[in-house]
Parts: C-alpha cells; structure tokens; sequence
C-alpha cells in the first residue's frame, strides 16, 4: 500500500523539476476523479455461511465494529471498553478470519466512538469521534491521525477522504476533491468544509460513484423523521435540491448508502407501533434513487424486519446484501442475512449468520468482496462479556443455487406378453492499511 505514497511522492519532485526548467508553464493538471471500487462485480448465488470466528477477548465490552474490504483481506474497527472510556481500536483479517496484524489502538482523548469506514482502492479511511472531536486515519498511506472538526458529532467517512459529521445543528462535507492536485499549492492543507443541510440532521452516510457523493441522513419533519439524499459534487457543491427519500408516516432513521453501479440504493428503518409487533418492530425499507432526479425510481418494505433499529447495506454491482439483528425462537436475538435484487425481490433464502449460540446480538456491518460478503456484529455468547465476532458467506455457482423441480420421469414401457414360466422355490431373506500496520 505504501507504494501509493512513494509514487506520489516522485511523481511530485518529478514535475517540480520540470517547473523549475526551461520552457513554459505547464496547464494546471486536472485532478483525477477515483473510480467506485467495485470488486468483481457479480451475483452471489447459493450463498454459505461460514464458520462464527471470535475477534476479541478483552475483559470488558468489544462492540460496534464496522468492517471494509481493503483490496485483499479486511479492515475491522470497534470500540473497546477496558477502562473508564471506550477506545477505537483496528485489525486486519483474511477471509478465514485469520488475524493478519495485531489489534491496535487508536490515539484518542476521551471517549472514542462511532466509527465508521470505507475503502477507495487505495486506502481505508476511518472517521470516528474522540469526545467532542472528529478525527479521521488513513490506512493504506501512512498518514498520520488528522483532526477533522473540533465541536462535530455522528460523524461517517467516505471514499476518496470523504467525511460528514453534524456541527452546531448543520451536516457538514469534505473530501480530497476539494483540493488542489498533488504538487501543487494547498494540498496539505485541510479542505473547507461544506454546509449540506441544516437544522435536525441524525445518522449521516454518504457513497461516492466515480462523478458525485450521494449524502444521506434522517430529518427531523412535523410528526416524526424521514430519510433524506442530497447529491454533491467532488469540489463541495450541492447538485440539484435534496431528494425525499421515504414516503412511510412516522420514524425513519439509520439510513444505509451503497452505489450499485446505476443508482444509490439506500436502506433505513421506520418503528412500526409496538402492538404490531412487540419483538420485531423495525420495518425495513429500500430505494433506488439515480444519479439525477428529484425522486426515487423505487421504493418498497421488505418482506422482513428487525429487532434493533440499524441495518448494514452492501451492493456487488448486480445485487444487494443487507443483514440485521431479529428475534428467534424461544427467545433472544440473532444476526440475519439476506440477498435482494437490484429492485428489491428476496434472492435465496434468509439466513441466519450468527449459528445459535448468543442470547442477544447487536450492530452487524457488511462488506462485499468479490467472492462473498464478510459480516462483523458483536455479541454476549463469551462470558467476559460483549464480544467482536466475524463471518464470510461464500458464493456459491448458479448450479448450486438452483432449486428447479426433478424432471418427471419416463413412463415405464408397456409390458410385453412373456411365455409362461415354471414356479421357482421362493427366495431366502436377504438381509466437512497496509499489509501489516505499524505499532507504536
């Protein structure tokens, strides 16, 4: 990963010396729009859970982990509390759950909390919250903790260092598009950042497409919450007026954001009255809203809801992954998985990625990797209490997922007349951020 930096870095001396040469200024370079990662864009049929793998093992709660693929194994982030506050700590897994680097803490003030990540083909940015602070660490160049906001809350990181967090009431947004190229003045400098909306803002996420970002959140409105959209462009600007996302009367919150390489799909939940259903009370809800457009070209309740108000939301470019935590029977709670369309139709079976052990599950993140999704979720099976956990779904083949009806078999032939035979005796009884981070 670090060969990101060292490129950069020569790239740089290399176009300063030509500067300092003879001959003419040269144009001022463009800077490079990312692509949207998207590994091996495929379906995922006949998907498998894998094995439960346990991550953590301290004494005391592990909880909240938010999981990102880094082009070869995974990112896990969670906050640990082993003392008087919760810390931010990070490790890299392969798709075993094999620990590839030791767990390492993130510096922090105070209090660290909600972490969020995400991958751009080059780094994992991880944006979290240090008491009052947003601060933000790049896995994959090296570079060290920033401070994003001083006075922010609810912060959520972004491709290609994108961040949006709440401050004084208003959703702020940065990235590295709002600064200069590489080599040129300001760019070690921190973007300014950019207000997205104001007043009521709970739960922003935000996606990027290759062109724009799509920020989502969830509004305060008379009589309740809805979820919101606002596109913005890679320099900071607001493209066209927020999209209203959801339609459904009451509370809307934790909407999810995932580009599927048409549209941003988003996923949020709406509480239904608890006499409707006391256990699983979180209905969930999907759309698709494009690129342009003042509306969603689709928007439908699943076939399923939830015991706890989050879901976690991945797309593989030709179809969409979500897990959430519901009720079992008799009693308790586990982590669920399913695939959906891109329209939104239940793909396969439901199924269940915890494999009966804990009592009560909480916070599942999902990530696409090429080959299958990988779940992180914490959950009280260990005595020691809560604890980080990791599973893969494997893919499997279009033949393996196949549920097609045995064809009918051939009508036996008609028997043909046969000579009469002499009586026989009867017969006898027969009697299964960077390849390896630094510790300091």
């Amino acid at each position: 990963m670090t060969f990101y930096r060292r490129h950069f870095a020569i790239l740089a001396a290399l176009v300063g010396a030509g500067l300092l040469g003879c001959g003419t200024r040269q144009p001022v370079a463009e800077v490079q729009l990312p692509p949207p990662v998207m590994p091996n864009v495929r379906a995922c049929p006949g998907a498998l859970v894998g094995t439960n793998v346990q991550i953590t093992d301290a004494i005391g709660d592990s909880s909240s982990p938010v999981i990102a693929w880094d082009g070869e194994g995974f990112l896990v982030s969670w906050w640990d509390l082993r003392g008087r506050y919760p810390e931010i700590r990070v490790i890299r897994l392969d798709h075993d759950g094999v620990q590839r680097t030791p767990s390492i803490k993130i510096p922090d003030t105070r209090m660290a909390r909600n972490q969020t990540a995400a991958f751009d083909g080059k780094e994992v940015h991880l944006v979290w919250q240090d008491d009052h602070l947003v601060k933000s660490a790049r896995f994959g160049t090296g570079e060290p903790v920033s401070l994003i906001s001083p006075s922010g809350k609810m912060p959520a990181a972004g491709a290609w260092g994108g961040a949006v967090w709440v401050e004084r009431g208003a959703l702020l947004f940065r990235s590295d598009g709002m600064l200069p190229p590489v080599g040129h003045p300001g760019h070690d400098d921190p973007p300014e950042p950019q207000v997205v909306a104001p007043g009521g803002i709970e739960d922003p996420q935000l996606a990027w497409n290759g062109q724009l970002y799509a920020i989502v959140w969830s509004a305060s409105v008379q009589g309740g919450r809805e979820i919101r959209l606002q596109r913005m462009s890679h320099r900071g600007r607001r493209l066209g007026p927020p999209v209203r996302v959801s339609a459904t009367a009451g509370v809307s919150r934790k909407p999810m954001v995932a580009w599927t390489g048409e549209s941003f799909a988003v996923a949020w939940t709406n509480a239904a009255p608890a006499e409707q259903n006391p256990r699983d009370r979180y209905r969930v809800f999907l759309a698709l809203v494009p690129p342009k457009g003042h509306q969603p070209t689709m928007t439908r309740q699943l076939q399923f809801q939830g015991s706890a108000d989050q879901v976690a939301l991945a797309s593989t470019g030709k179809e969409l992954g979500l897990a959430w935590v519901g009720s079992k029977e008799p009693r308790g709670t586990a982590v669920y998985f399913q695939r959906l369309s891109l329209t939104g139709e239940l793909l396969g079976d439901t199924m269940e990625v915890t494999d009966g052990v804990p009592l009560t599950c909480g916070r599942p993140s999902l990530s696409w990797a090429g080959d299958g999704y990988a779940v992180a979720w914490h959950d009280d099976r260990v005595m020691s209490g809560s604890e980080i956990f990791f599973a893969f779904v494997h893919c499997g083949t279009e033949d393996s997922a196949a549920k097609t009806a045995p064809e009918p078999a051939a009508p036996p032939p008609e028997p043909k007349p046969q000579p009469a035979a002499e009586p026989k005796p009867a017969p006898k009884n027969q009697l299964k951020l960077k390849d390896v981070f630094d510790n300091d």
